[in-house]
């Protein structure tokens, strides 16, 4: 199961809603990422269990829209598609992986994960 913690800064106030590191679930796996450009950290999807069917090559979606989704349908075989490390906001933008403890992408000051998960998701 997968944890979603809120980071926060208690330098300069900034608050990050992401796993800290690698998070798998049953389905998923996301890592946390720094995005240079954005100044901020987000999770993304960097493999996801899709139905053997679909199309190689998808772009990652966007991990809100994977944990929370709509509809759930049969979807028959599945297999393990994997993504490249991309910020969601935009792919070109420059990324680095980020694991707790790590520094606020805002200030440098070190940021502490609240004591419980903010959300936890499979």
């Amino acid at each position: 199961m997968g944890r979603t913690y809120i980071f926060d800064c208690e330098k300069c106030g900034y608050r990050g809603r992401v796993a800290g590191g690698l998070a798998e679930g049953l389905e998923l796996r996301a890592q946390t990422l720094l995005c240079v450009e954005c100044h901020s950290l987000h999770d993304a999807v960097i493999a996801l269990k899709v139905p053997v069917s679909a199309d190689h090559g998808l772009s990652a979606p966007h991990l809100e829209d994977v944990i929370n989704p709509l509809q759930v349908n049969d979807r028959g075989p599945l297999r393990w598609e994997s993504f490249g490390l991309a910020c969601p906001v935009s792919p070109d933008h420059k990324v680095q992986e980020w694991r707790h403890p790590g520094k606020c992408p805002l200030c440098g000051f070190f940021l502490e994960p609240s004591a419980l998960p903010f959300r936890e998701w499979n």
